[in-house]
């Protein structure tokens, strides 16, 4: 990629925000013009019907309330044309079908006598307006979680060229540029820390409350702040390559996406529609022509079912949810990649651990140090640190890794040697020092002290490498490295059994390894020595015995059973196929996420049927009432079409104040 690609790219995020904002800031000054004009025409029609008799009040209220019926009201004209030609009835058709006959009905009584619906056609369209506009206005609080992380992203970076220190726009930095970041700003890329030592605020992001502390060589996020020390990152990505900005694709994808029940909500809707005009119909027959009603009193009647069965909060029951769910996750580091997943997580019966990276740390540490009699645990961690500190094999970074722990500060031997597959060997002071495994040993003529085997013996029955250190011709003591429990593995294994989930581990190592690693973190169920291909076949297998099955991988060769599970978990800090893959992405890497993510699943569920129930309810009894089943109690119809359309109005609101709960949600 050029570097005027780059540009590109690096300001994409920052300019689709921008073009966002104004859009949405145009369309809410032409909506609050068009409900003021509303506003303006529809109360002195009330006033004029109420307080003025004329000849000439009919033709008052035309004037009035054509500008309201036409020009307010063109929007729903609009949606009902688009309706129509999809061949899906909508909310828009029943405001267009109630409103214009309540209008041509009384643009005829203007010329011909009779009582006027003027107000009903003009109240009707003004309410409805103002109720989309505030749910609207609502629904951008639902998305406040995305529009809070496209606000992270710095317009401009500080960078040193040419040995001068430069501030540019964001979209002018390319690859490989040192960018200097001070003490309480906000790192402006991806990038690598080269030189200086601070803790970064990473909670926007990641959703880790505690500042992690960052060194050279540490990765850091663009958007993330610096807490304290001052920082010179070498960068690596911006723009739609930059994490943040993958993050954003992310959520926003998954909030534009239907879950399953939405599309059985919208099946509802497609059938509800034409329903209510029967119902309508039926109900202007009814009262006209077997009760012998008037005509002005059937057509209040049949124009109130119209109004009061808008299905608007049937419609966003179900996407209003999602929105604050997925929103919520993001808030929390937890990526939900499409609706669906919101949905299935909640019904998760058993859970798929892959080990390594996923369950433990993915990398080998020293976890036991056994000396000889005459040796201490020290003196072993320090001669085996003189002839690994040369090394770059992954036993040699574990030893140097414990010997930091230890704050040992050992010379590098001379004369280094590593010989593959055994070990290494160097001098020191005269000494020759070996550190490796037995073959290592035996080839110099060396073997295991036997009152050093018992304890070896032990500690490979846990499923540990053994490495043993040499000075001079006689074994001093043994290290013993494993791929160590990550901290949070055994609270949520713990916490996924108490839910009434189940767990398996799938690995492709070794049945004493895998044993081992089980039994640590609480997991009975141990699949091993299973293949990449293998592990997506296993998948199928519980699948087949029942389970709504997730699996929760971060490696390449947990792609295929990340696939092919009903829910595929990717630990946010594995690899991009894992990433790509999975239907939910841990950015943090903490599989407690995996429990909040289900169990935020769960809530968000129970907001959508309790929505939906609210709906189907609300329509149901306000359909019946506004046909007149109250009437031999009242005496009169209960409902109008105006007081249907602010009934309408509220009950959007219940739905949407419910779904707004979902934002006070506490991370178990």
């Amino acid at each position: 990629m050029s570097g005027e690609e780059e540009g590109c790219a690096s300001c994409s995020c920052a300019e689709d925000y921008e073009a966002d904002v104004k859009e949405e800031a145009e369309e809410r000054q032409r909506d609050i013009a068009l409900i003021a004009l509303g506003l303006a025409l529809t109360v002195p029609i009330f006033i004029i019907e109420t307080f003025f008799e004329s000849r000439y009040v009919p033709f008052v209220l035309l004037a009035l309330a054509a500008p309201v019926q036409f020009l307010v009201g063109w929007k729903f004209y609009v949606g009902t044309r688009q309706a129509i030609t999809n061949r899906s009835l909508d909310m828009n058709v029943l405001v267009v079908t109630s409103t214009s006959v309540a209008f041509v009905y009384s643009v005829v009584t203007v010329f011909t006598g009779g009582v006027t619906f003027f107000e009903v056609s003009a109240a009707v369209i003004t309410l409805v307006s103002i109720g989309e506009y505030l749910e609207e206005v609502s629904r951008r609080r639902v998305s406040y979680a995305v529009r809070k992380l496209m606000q992270l992203q710095p317009k401009t970076a500080r960078i040193t060229r040419n040995g001068d220190e430069v501030e540019l726009p964001i979209s002018e930095v390319v690859v490989g540029d040192k960018v200097l970041v001070k003490p309480g700003e906000r790192i402006p890329v991806d990038g690598s820390v080269i030189e200086g030592d601070s803790s970064v605020d990473e909670s926007l992001i990641t959703g880790e409350s505690m500042p992690v502390d960052k060194t050279p060589g540490m990765k850091v996020i663009g958007g993330t702040i610096n807490r304290n020390g001052i920082l010179r990152i070498e960068a690596m990505g911006m723009g739609e390559h930059s994490a943040l900005s993958q993050i954003i694709r992310l959520v926003r994808e998954a909030q534009s996406s239907k879950a399953p029940i939405q599309r059985v909500a919208d099946r509802v809707i497609s059938y509800f529609v034409p329903l209510v005009f029967l119902i309508s119909l039926l109900t202007f027959f009814l009262w006209f022509f077997a009760l012998d009603a008037s005509l002005s009193f059937s057509l209040t009647a049949a124009i109130t079912v119209l109004v009061i069965a808008c299905p608007c909060a049937l419609g966003i029951a179900v996407p209003t949810v999602i929105l604050v769910a997925t929103g919520k996750g993001a808030e929390m580091g937890i990526l939900f990649k499409k609706a669906e997943a919101v949905e299935t997580a909640g019904r998760i019966s058993i859970i798929a651990f892959d080990k390594t990276g996923t369950l433990t740390k993915g990398e080998p540490s020293v976890t036991d140090i056994v000396a000889s009699d005459a040796s201490n645990a020290q003196e072993v961690l320090e001669v085996a640190t003189m002839a690994e500190c040369s090394s770059d094999h992954p036993i040699a970074k574990a030893v140097m890794r414990a010997s930091n722990d230890a704050h040992i500060h050992a010379p590098a031997c001379i004369s280094f040697r590593a010989v593959p597959g055994f070990g290494v060997e160097g001098k020191h002071d005269g000494r020759k020092i070996l550190v490796g495994n037995n073959r290592l040993m035996g080839l110099s003529g060396l073997s295991v002290p036997t009152y050093l085997q018992d304890k070896a013996d032990a500690l490979e029955r846990q499923g540990k490498t053994l490495v043993a250190v040499a000075v001079d011709n006689e074994v001093i003591g043994l290290l013993a490295l494993a791929d160590t429990i990550k901290a949070d593995s055994v609270g949520a294994v713990n916490e996924l059994i108490a839910m009434g989930v189940a767990t398996v581990m799938i690995t492709g190592d070794n049945e004493r390894t895998a044993s081992s690693v089980a039994s640590q973190v609480g997991i009975q169920r141990v699949m091993h020595g299973v293949t990449p291909p293998k592990k997506a076949l296993a998948i199928k297998t519980l699948k087949k015995d029942g389970f709504v099955v997730a699996m929760v991988g971060d490696g390449i060769n947990d792609a295929p059973a990340l696939a092919e599970s009903d829910v595929g978990i990717a630990i946010g800090t594995g690899t991009d196929v894992a990433i790509e893959t999975g239907d939910i992405v841990l950015i943090r890497g903490n599989l407690k996420d995996v429990v909040r993510a289900i169990d935020l699943s769960k809530k968000a569920m129970s907001k959508i049927r309790q929505n939906l129930a609210f709906s189907f309810l609300y329509n149901g009894i306000g359909m019946a009432v506004a046909a007149g089943v109250l009437f031999p109690l009242t005496h009169s119809l209960v409902l109008t079409p105006v007081l249907a359309a602010v009934a309408e109005v509220i009950s959007d609101f219940v739905v949407i104040g419910n779904a707004l709960l979902l934002r006070r949600y506490t991370p178990m």
